[in-house]
């Protein structure tokens, strides 16, 4: 067992379900993005462990509340 297998438990049953689900070229490739090229395509944590690198955090969110939501207007269809 690798030391990332044996701090990360979790992540890495996740990671190999990810594998076998969506192959493990495309998974491997993803991570290897991330711990090689620092870009953010892969990040995890697990018991104060980290690998691969976090999404960059939002400059502006909008919340439910200040959405306004309408019912689209029906089209006059009579021609």
């Amino acid at each position: 067992m690798t030391a990332a297998r044996a701090a990360m438990p979790l992540v890495t049953a996740w990671i190999d379900s990810l594998r076998e689900a969506f192959g493990t070229d495309l998974i491997d490739g993803q991570i290897r993005a991330a711990t090689r090229d620092g870009l953010p395509t892969f990040h995890a944590s697990e018991a104060g462990h980290r690998v691969g690198v976090p999404l960059p955090e939002v400059g502006r969110g909008v919340t439910a509340a200040q959405m306004v939501i309408e019912k689209p207007k029906k089209e006059d269809r009579r021609g």
